[in-house]
């Protein structure tokens, strides 16, 4: 692409060669912490649900508990109307129980009334929902088996009212059983949980369950293993490491499964989930100002759409911003 016109006016003058542009993304500039929701390794005597806020000075703090979750795990996921957790239960020794899962009021932590869901239909060769996400009201699941870790698994749906379970497909790319789903900007990201120090990223394909790998999950480019966990809230992906008595959570880069130690929770979790709307579409949108004129940018399809061009703004730049409720720009003056 060839820009013509202001692309290729400098403005020049006895002490410097100057090209004014500047660019401000479409989006607040007020940035907010992260609040999480985990549940813990449930022993003989019950579950416990916590709430985690990453930008708090005592980040996580005890919801309630529930001895009728004894048995509770592998993972958690919030109702779009941030009300109830659904639970899948993780007994893996007794195929019976795992056909369901526990609901869980997300202000008390205490199970609901009935509070279990009996799953029908559980795909064959599999006995467990290892994973669970919400793409608008529809429930997700990757299901599997005990073992052995090597079978991709498969990805299905959930009917909330009678536990009907829909196949999708084969989750056919995913190495081991999968320890996490989380949909974020239009995709499916799902982490493989082994104990064979391999697991990793990937993206999966909602109309037939195949996966794509992103990467090897790393912590300071050393491979991780045992990845339980995948939640996205405030615009940051996070997963737990539940292996070796890890009580650390890690956020995730999407481009590359590389890890970040966020904050230590004091207590090992293994699984996670955020209030629905918390991780908003990752923006596409910026606005270029270039002599005089203003261009909207998608850096998605990577084009260029002129906005306006105003004679007042003659002396303008050298740098603009968006307001917070991205309905003004704010423009320095540089004469």
């Amino acid at each position: 692409m060839t820009f013509r016109g202001p692309f290729s006016t400098m403005v020049k003058n006895r002490y410097f060669l100057f090209l004014c542009v500047s660019v401000a993304l479409l989006v607040s500039n007020q940035a907010q912490a992260a609040v999480l929701y985990g549940h813990d390794n449930a022993n003989l005597s019950g579950g416990q649900l916590y709430r985690i806020d990453t930008e708090a000075q005592n980040p996580v703090t005890l919801v309630g508990a529930d001895a009728a979750r004894a048995d509770s795990g592998p993972d958690i996921q919030m109702s779009p109307d941030n009300s109830t957790i659904y639970m899948s239960r993780a007994l893996w020794w007794n195929p019976v129980f795992e056909q369901s899962m526990f609901l869980i009021d997300a202000a008390t932590g205490l199970n609901l009334e009935p509070g279990i869901l009996s799953l029908s239909g559980i795909p064959a060769d599999t006995n467990i929902p290892t994973a669970l996400e919400f793409v608008g009201d529809t429930l997700y699941a990757s299901f599997h088996k005990g073992g052995p870790e090597d079978l991709d698994g498969v990805l299905a749906t959930i009917d909330l009212d009678t536990g009907a379970i829909t196949t999708v497909g084969q989750m056919t790319g995913v190495n081991r059983p999968t320890g996490g789903l989380a949909y974020v900007a239009g995709t499916m990201y799902a982490v493989s949980s082994t104990d064979n120090n391999d697991s990793r990223l990937f993206t999966v394909n909602l109309s037939n369950g195949a996966a794509t790998l992103v990467g090897n999950l790393t912590l300071n480019g050393v491979q991780q293993d045992a990845a339980t966990a995948l939640a996205c809230a405030d615009g940051t992906m996070y997963t737990l490491l539940t292996d070796r008595q890890d009580t650390n959570l890690y956020s995730v880069d999407l481009s590359t499964g590389e890890l970040k130690l966020e904050i230590d929770l004091g207590v090992q979790m293994n699984s996670l989930t955020s209030k629905s709307g918390t991780c908003p579409s990752i923006p596409h949108t910026a606005i270029l100002y270039a002599g005089g004129h203003l261009y909207q940018i998608n850096t998605a399809t990577r084009t260029v759409t002129p906005v306006s061009a105003g004679a007042a703004r003659a002396d303008s730049g050298p740098d603009i911003q968006m307001s917070s409720d991205n309905s003004t720009i704010y423009m320095s003056q540089a004469l």
